[in-house]
């Protein structure tokens, strides 16, 4: 929502809701926000940490605790 406090430099990164993928994945930084003309919603910008271009195939493995 338009409230909701993006600036640049902030770190994005996967919620892990859904359970596709883990929490705090770290997928980029916020280069840039643009509100719309109403003030609801933003554009929200990220610069990615990896060239997407050369990524076809990611695999995520997560450690289990141990008991």
């Amino acid at each position: 929502t338009g409230d909701t406090d993006i600036k640049e430099g902030d770190v994005v990164q996967t919620s892990g809701l859904g359970g596709n993928s883990p929490a705090n994945l770290p997928i980029g930084t916020v280069i840039k926000t643009k509100p719309d003309s109403y003030g609801l919603d933003r554009e929200v910008y990220v610069k990615p940490y990896a060239e997407m271009y050369d990524v076809s195939v990611v695999t995520i493995v997560q450690r289990l605790a141990e008991d």
